[in-house]
């Protein structure tokens, strides 16, 4: 079978090399910042710059390019040009007549489907949809239709399939675990399928569907009804009538089948990570043999046997090494937002990762290769390694061109193998605190 095509193979199509050495594109949707693409129009040795500030943009473009190419330098060197707009032709007038006008759209790439709902989607989702697209061509859909598309494809959501609690709190379960965050127009649709026929027409929802820490919320007011319900010996199969919550935080039924088989499997873990906290309860030891016991505190008693108290310190000690491991990554995570890396969210411990930033290859670029090449004890290494190397987490520095690499009098450029790879080597001047010719 022929593999199917990555929708950004029609944009990396347009921007062929060889074209034109200027290209103005309008990118309203931002796909040409998406990074798997942009790292492969670099590696094609062009450079994406967007258009923002008319001033510091003219300043980039006349002493990175255009001063290159009218001294008839930097062959192979080519720009895209970039503007949010729609309309590249809006750009400055000289860049419009030099250079060819493209536009990039997701009403381009995914025409059968209704533009807000793609809009709405992470970057991250748009491989899953453009697979699903290209394997079942759908005809042209509207909005609801295409929400329902883009649930069953790429969130792998089916709510004709969810009649009963035990499907719903299975649904919900997997969705939380896993910290999925839908787009709240997919949210909205997921809620109105679910509620169709009024099986669930007393859940909350509105407010458990799209907010994890209200779904966990809402577990842990019912567990310890759950847990009288297993004392008393009724289990999940004996539960007729939904009775509605009363005193509780979170309104919805007040019974919740935890003991069917496709929900158990995700209770215990839902305690051990510390998403449901154990409960205190007058028949905990009598419960102590259930599966369940995970969500029940017991303290041992003075006189108990020397195996409880050995039982409870290999807990204690599980517990302690939890809840130290997760101070930790609380810690990493609170840098990373701090560097600009990861982006709170709202939730409660939900993050998406922030917009790349990428530092133009200029004198940054330079500093930092022969930083990377002195460390290295002066053998030759690629350029494009050096650049992306963990070390460097978490900035990303454009790579230069090789014209510009060899306009630097730092670095001795070695091509090395069948492929030409570009190798770079510290010369004598290194030094130097001017190591670029101009």
């Amino acid at each position: 079978a022929c593999p199917v095509p990555d929708w950004r193979d029609r944009i990396l199509k347009a921007l062929t090399p060889g074209a034109a050495r200027l290209t103005v594109a309008a990118d309203p949707d931002g796909l040409l910042l998406e990074a798997a693409l942009l790292e492969a129009v670099r590696e094609r040795g062009s450079e994406i710059v967007t258009f923002e500030d008319p001033v510091a943009f003219r300043f980039d473009h006349e002493s990175r390019f255009r001063s290159r190419w009218d001294r008839g330098e930097g062959a192979g060197l080519e720009v895209v040009v970039r503007t949010e707009g729609r309309d590249p032709a809006a750009l400055p007038y000289d860049l419009v007549q030099a250079g060819r006008q493209l536009s990039f759209g997701l009403g381009d790439l995914f025409p059968a489907l209704a533009y807000p709902v793609v809009a709405s989607l992470d970057r991250s989702d748009l491989d899953t949809l453009h697979r699903a697209q290209e394997y079942h061509r759908p005809g042209q859909l509207g909005d609801d239709a295409t929400r329902d598309f883009v649930l069953r494809h790429v969130f792998d959501f089916a709510p004709e399939l969810v009649r009963r609690p035990s499907d719903l709190l299975r649904l919900l379960l997997r969705r939380h675990y896993r910290g999925q965050r839908l787009p709240r127009l997919l949210d909205e649709r997921l809620a109105d399928l679910l509620r169709q026929g009024g099986a669930f027409a007393s859940w909350p929802l509105a407010t458990i569907l799209p907010d994890r820490d209200a779904f966990f919320a809402f577990l842990q007011e019912r567990w310890p009804r759950f847990l009288d319900r297993l004392a008393g010996g009724i289990g999940a199969g004996e539960l007729r009538d939904v009775e509605e919550a009363s005193g509780l935080a979170i309104g919805g039924p007040a019974d919740l089948p935890f003991d069917h088989a496709d929900v158990r499997v995700y209770i215990d873990n839902l305690f051990v990570e510390g998403m449901l906290r154990p409960a205190v309860h007058e028949s905990g030891r009598a419960l102590r043999g259930e599966w369940a016991a995970v969500g029940v505190r017991i303290d041992p008693e003075s006189d108990a046997h020397h195996r409880e108290w050995l039982s409870f310190a290999c807990r204690w000690a599980e517990l302690g090494v939890l809840l130290s491991e997760t101070a930790a990554a609380r810690r990493v995570l609170r840098a990373f937002i701090d560097w600009g890396v990861l982006v709170e969210t709202g939730g409660k411990g939900l993050y998406r990762g922030a917009a790349k930033r990428v530092t133009g290859p200029g004198s940054i670029a330079v500093w930092v290769l022969k930083a990377m090449l002195s460390a290295g004890g002066g053998t030759p290494q690629s350029p494009s390694a050096l650049l992306r190397a963990p070390r460097l987490f978490p900035f990303e520095i454009a790579l230069p061109s090789p014209a510009e690499l060899e306009a630097c009098s730092a670095f001795e450029v070695v091509r090395d193998g069948l492929d030409h790879e570009v190798l770079l080597d510290l010369t004598s001047t290194a030094t130097s605190d001017r190591v670029c010719r101009s």
